[in-house]
């Protein structure tokens, strides 16, 4: 291999293993800059990166990144190591380097015999991205695997307020280009007696109803969402399940949750990324009704039930609904309902109910529909105004 592609490459294998891009520093960044400037020898990596342009979150931050999209059928079947750097710099010089690493899935052996690998139409997917302040910049991108194959890619973008954005507050400031990454909940509980003992059940869904994949954005806003909810509420216990309906499937529960737990939310948030559908999924036709009502259920039948259970996550599953016959009616000491859905800002008006939605309001639940933070805060309160916890103890203000 050649020594810049190889010094390169190995970047991610002598740090720490990254469950996400990490930002690199120093002797790191500078290997990343030499083989982003220099003639690399070796064969291509015939993998696509599609550019994602720059778009306002959720938290009033620019956002830009890419989706590596690779033909499965060049990794023959084989689990492959795969590292892809992207280097970020402003106008005025100042630069970012992130990297990621990642494994490629091997084919089953059961597979194998039947399967011709070299005329698979399917692709391996993984997705990167970073943020940015106000300002134009440029982005380099260096993709390798452990098989002496590489491709490189460069292009330019610009981050400025729409029209109608005018008076937006933006959290980074202008030519600033930063990690892509959430605020972490710090497993702060209230004392006994004086909380919510709370369930959160996170709709691990992309944020664009029309999107299929979960993408790196998608994975910072669901943590984003859980460590403001977590941080805002007084709560005495957190149990945490996040589901996914297109695969019917819960990807990550926690009877206790905590900060290590949050650490590996985001573990579980990335390799559904990676994930694929099963063909016995897609014969099950209402298995994500049958999902959101067990789910439902299981906390009607808790031996030690919650005061609170929150569906959290972005709008899924548009218009569809769960029919009666499918779901109970809450019991006398049912925990409380709530609904802390996220609809785009463009939906803002124009929202329909989706599945969510309507069993919520089947077990008398309150809905909260979520366009920026402010509203999810607003939401917060509203639901500890509702539950007043420790209210004979003391009076609880959220911090700001």
């Amino acid at each position: 291999m050649n020594a810049q592609l190889a010094s390169a490459f190995s970047i991610l294998f002598v740090s720490a293993i990254a469950h996400g891009q990490i930002l690199l520093r120093n002797d790191a960044a500078a290997k990343v800059a030499d083989a982003l400037a220099g003639n690399l020898e070796g064969r291509k990596l015939d993998c696509d990166i599609q550019r994602v342009r720059p778009f306002l979150d959720f938290t009033f931050r620019f956002e830009a990144g890419f989706v590596l999209r690779c033909p499965v059928r060049i990794f023959d079947g084989n689990a492959t190591e795969v590292v892809a750097y992207a280097r970020v710099t402003s106008s005025n010089g100042e630069s970012i380097t992130l990297g990621d690493r990642f494994t490629t899935p091997a084919i089953p052996d059961d597979m194998r015999s039947r399967t011709n690998i070299h005329r698979l139409n399917n692709f391996f997917e993984m997705s990167g991205g970073f943020l940015l302040g106000e300002g134009e910049y440029t982005v380099e991108m260096l993709v390798a695997d452990n098989r002496e194959r590489f491709t490189k890619s460069r292009w330019k973008v610009k981050a400025a307020l729409a029209r109608g954005e005018a008076q937006v507050p933006l959290a980074i400031a202008a030519n600033t280009a930063s990690q892509l990454s959430g605020k972490p909940w710090d497993g702060k509980l209230a004392d006994s007696g004086q909380g919510v003992r709370l369930t959160v059940l996170l709709n691990a869904a992309p944020r664009d109803p029309a999107s299929t994949r979960l993408r790196a954005w998608d994975r910072t806003f669901l943590l984003d969402s859980v460590s403001s909810l977590l941080r805002q509420t007084p709560c005495e216990s957190v149990k945490l399940v996040a589901f996914n309906l297109e695969q019917q499937r819960v990807i990550f529960r926690q009877e206790k949750f905590d900060r290590a737990g949050f650490r590996c939310l985001s573990r579980a948030l990335r390799e559904l990324e990676l994930g694929t559908v099963d063909y016995e999924v897609l014969k099950r036709r209402n298995g994500w009704a049958e999902l959101l009502t067990g789910l439902t259920k299981e906390e009607f039948h808790a031996s030690e039930p919650s005061d609170a259970v929150i569906f959290l996550g972005p709008v899924t599953r548009l218009m569809d609904k769960i029919s009666a016959a499918e779901w109970e009616m809450p019991a006398p000491k049912s925990p409380r309902f709530f609904d802390f859905e996220y609809y785009p800002a463009w939906m803002n008006g124009g929202e329909f109910p989706d599945a969510i939605l309507h069993l919520t309001s089947a077990q008398n639940g309150t809905v909260v529909r979520i366009h920026s933070p402010s509203e999810l805060a607003r939401g917060i309160q509203r639901m500890i105004h509702e539950l007043k916890p420790g209210q004979t103890k003391r009076t609880f203000v959220p911090p700001s």
